[in-house]
């Protein structure tokens, strides 16, 4: 609840571009969230009865080598009050941040691409 109500309150706060990729972040991550539950859920029965479920979103982080859930939501969970508390003190403007959005997409490539170099051995 916490990262669906920072999305909309970044739709309400950041204006410009970053509207639509913001709005449509808050929509993915609404519908996200019943399907992570119910697999969280069935995980959790499971493992009471001894058996290990991998879920679709356990095979998604292994695939993007994300690691621990936990602790990446917990460091976008500080990111993203820090850049709010900075707002409210005036000291950035989340729309200034807000077009830098980009960069993010570069950065995820960046990612992709040394992942695949790791992969080939080049």
């Amino acid at each position: 609840l916490l990262i669906f109500g920072t999305l909309v309150t970044m739709v309400d706060t950041v204006g410009g571009h970053s509207d639509a990729l913001l709005g449509l972040l808050a929509f993915g991550f609404y519908v996200y969230m019943p399907f992570e539950a119910y697999y969280t859920a069935k995980k959790r029965k499971l493992a009471r009865e001894g058996i290990n479920l991998i879920t679709p979103f356990d095979q998604l982080s292994d695939q993007m080598g994300v690691g621990d859930m936990e602790l990446w939501g917990g460091i976008v969970l500080v990111l993203a009050g820090s850049l709010f508390l900075l707002d409210n003190f005036n000291v950035i403007s989340l729309e200034q941040v807000g077009r830098f959005w980009p960069v993010i997409l570069i950065l995820v490539g960046f990612v992709f691409i040394r992942r695949f170099l790791k992969g080939t051995g080049a």
